[in-house]
């Protein structure tokens, strides 16, 4: 053991003298550092996704999804909830832009 420490000792100090050292713990961290700074600039700012939510079935489970997951993630700032009516709103809101996407519940679904 007493004779890594002395091959170790020996290695760092042949780096330090080299300046190897200095560029392995400094430049390099530092630079991936920004390379993933610029990379990931702005991933935190994304506006969140508009989801439209067509119950037809209105029954218990649906009701729960709503309540229990969907509602949370709206709170939360993750996305934003939109009720629509029936599949056709809810296409048209997808088309028109004003939802990203589209939960549609057919009537009898909980029955299912």
């Amino acid at each position: 053991m007493r004779a890594t420490l002395l091959v170790m000792a020996k290695d760092l100090r042949q780096r330090v003298r080299d300046r190897s050292l200095f560029l392995l713990a400094l430049v390099v961290p530092f630079g991936l550092a920004a390379v993933f700074s610029l990379v990931f600039r702005g991933i935190d700012a994304q506006a969140a996704p508009t989801l439209a939510l067509a119950d037809r079935d209105g029954g218990p489970v649906v009701t729960a999804f709503a309540e229990q997951a969907l509602r949370p993630l709206e709170r939360g700032g993750v996305i934003r909830l939109r009720p629509v009516a029936d599949e056709r709103e809810a296409r048209e809101a997808v088309e028109r832009g004003e939802a990203d996407a589209a939960y549609v519940v057919p009537p009898g679904f909980a029955t299912r």
